[in-house]
């Protein structure tokens, strides 16, 4: 039986990761659904698998490759300038590492019982929450990007925001 420490810790720890999981699915979707149907590699509505249990791991590690490969696609078509640009790549495989590395303890903290096993999850769950937030924040750059919203499609005088504070 599983004790009230492993069962409080598992619930606080769900919490945060469903948050910042729909927060990068959320976005992940707009970017997706910004790109042009025959550059698609996935639909938008399968992105929502990710927050399934298990499964959900292993499809994010798909869906990250389909959506920098869509959106590679979508910039080669458009023209955009594609220096240095890993299209999310980079920060998707990342927190897709981390958020597979603390499940994995808490699986095995669970199986075990054990709460000093569990207690460990919590510093790869960090790193997880962390580059969700960096993931979920390069997507909706992307989607700005994408519709026109972006810093890029500004004048120079748009972006020059310190020219008040000039002396």
């Amino acid at each position: 039986m599983i004790d009230n420490f492993l069962l409080l810790s598992l619930m606080i720890y769900t919490g945060p990761y469903l948050v910042s999981g729909a927060w990068v699915l959320f976005n992940l979707q707009r970017v997706i659904n910004a790109i042009a149907p025959e550059r698609r590699e996935v639909s938008p509505l399968f992105v929502w698998f990710g927050l399934l249990p298990v499964i959900g791991q292993i499809w994010s590690v798909f869906l990250v490759n389909l959506a920098s490969n869509s959106l590679k696609e979508e910039f080669v078509f458009r023209k955009y300038d594609l220096t240095g640009e890993s299209f999310g790549q980079k920060p998707g495989e990342a927190w897709c590492r981390w958020l597979g590395g603390s499940m994995v303890f808490v699986a095995l903290g669970v199986l075990a019982q054990s709460d000093i096993i569990v207690s460990v999850s919590y510093l790869p769950g960090l790193f997880a929450l962390g580059m969700a937030l960096e993931y979920g924040y390069v997507m909706h750059a992307h989607w700005q990007h994408l519709n026109g919203k972006g810093v890029a499609h500004r004048t120079a005088d748009e972006r020059d925001f310190d020219e008040d504070y000039r002396g």
